[in-house]
């Protein structure tokens, strides 16, 4: 999120998660709001410790993200 525009679901595809929704859920959950405020915010300059936000971020999702989590994944040969 920090330097992308890549859209949330490829994005979700790229990190394991199953949809762009659970990981927008996640994101808000571990981040404090969406992505696409955080983003908003980010573009405005607005995010006071972007480093700090993202290894937390990255600890925090990964801890809930496991390798076999497929909820909601369509057959894509993943």
């Amino acid at each position: 999120m920090l330097s992308t525009t890549d859209s949330l679901q490829d994005i979700a595809y790229q990190t394991g998660f199953a949809d762009g929704s659970y990981l927008g859920k996640m994101f808000k959950k571990m981040v404090g709001m969406t992505p696409s405020a955080f983003r908003q915010k980010r573009d405005a300059g607005r995010i006071a410790d972007l480093d700090q936000v993202s290894k937390t971020a990255r600890e925090e999702i990964g801890k809930a993200v496991k390798p076999d989590d497929t909820r909601g994944r369509q057959n894509r040969g993943i």
